[in-house]
């Protein structure tokens, strides 16, 4: 239903009722003319002021988005200039701490409310006639339910349309949900087990193994210079010790060429203490991103679970939400499999 915002009056200029007792009618219509056309006058500047009000308004937000903008400009311009790539140097468990940037976009919401609503519109709003006082019958329905929403409801278009996007929200996660039983099934052939089987959790075993410690060397490691062995010359056999001893050099030694298999040789004490420091610092940076990955995961979760009230943004979000996290479990299910396939092929 079309409602009209702002209307001059009175609408019929020339049209009046002239009195029986008035002699002159054509000047009492020419004085009733005047007065009409000024009325619409007056109208007319009512509502100029009432439209220049609005634009004020709408130039006034304008103009502090347009400062709030350009101080972000600046500021990241400042940023920008001063930053030198070349010497800026970033730790690992700096980067895990910091979260990815993602932009938020502000949907529109509540247009129409009593606080937007023009001065022309309110004002007709209070001319026209109240609902008939039904809120006094509430306390007498056992139900609990407002007996003025019988008769008026003004959230009923909204509440049904909130109602439509819910189900269609868990419509679209069932169908989602089908299509990955049904994908599962047509790769019925590859056990299940086999997702189980990722990379990722042998090398967290292998980052959280206690490093080797390091002992003490007794006597140093010559890999230039072999000392001459008396047992081939001698007829006497040396010392048990000794040999014992000249058996692990002799194997220190040619194990050290090689990638170090476990268990590793002894190394000197300085080079030691600098890979075991730099392995700390990385497992350290590692289950901190592993921990603040499980924290954001939890408060996704708890936001999931929050109801949702009269908020259309909130709506569409979780809407969205659900759509990417319906696409990402889909992806992520593919590249399991894809794992699962090499893994038996290898």
């Amino acid at each position: 239903m079309p409602m009209l915002k702002r209307s001059v009056e009175p609408h019929h200029v020339c049209r009046t009722e002239i009195p029986e007792c008035i002699e002159i009618e054509l000047e009492c219509v020419n004085n009733a003319t005047l007065s009409a056309i000024i009325r619409q006058l007056s109208s007319l500047s009512k509502h100029a002021e009432d439209i220049f009000a609005e634009l004020f308004q709408e130039a006034s937000v304008f103009y502090l988005r347009t400062v709030s903008l350009q101080d972000r400009i600046d500021r990241l311009a400042a940023k920008v200039t001063q930053l030198d790539s070349s010497v800026e140097e970033v730790s690992l468990q700096d980067i895990h701490l910091r979260k990815a940037f993602h932009s938020c976009t502000a949907q529109d919401q509540h247009l129409v409310s009593k606080a937007s609503i023009p001065t022309p519109i309110t004002q007709m709003y209070r001319r026209s006639d109240k609902p008939p006082p039904l809120g006094a019958l509430t306390q007498y329905r056992e139900d609990g339910v407002d007996a003025l929403k019988l008769y008026s409801d003004p959230s009923y278009f909204f509440d049904l349309w909130k109602e439509r996007m819910m189900l269609a929200t868990e419509e679209k996660r069932r169908e989602r949900r089908r299509q990955r039983e049904q994908k599962r099934g047509m790769h019925g052939t590859l056990p299940r087990e086999v997702k189980r089987v990722r990379k990722v959790r042998d090398r967290r075993e292998e980052w959280n193994r206690p490093p080797f410690p390091d002992f003490p060397a007794t006597q140093p490691i010559m890999t230039n210079h072999r000392p001459p062995q008396p047992s081939l010359t001698n007829q006497h056999p040396p010392p048990p010790q000794r040999v014992e001893h000249e058996y692990h050099s002799i194997a220190a030694v040619a194990m050290a060429p090689p990638p170090a298999p476990p268990p590793v040789p002894p190394l000197p004490t300085g080079i030691g203490m600098v890979t075991s420091d730099a392995r700390s610092d990385l497992l350290a940076a590692i289950r901190v991103g592993i921990q603040l990955k499980k924290v954001q995961e939890q408060k996704e979760l708890r936001a999931k679970r929050q109801p949702i009230g009269n908020d259309v943004a909130a709506i569409l979000s979780r809407r969205i939400a659900v759509e990417m996290s319906d696409s990402e479990e889909g992806e992520e299910s593919d590249g399991e499999g894809g794992e699962g396939l090499v893994g038996l092929r290898g």
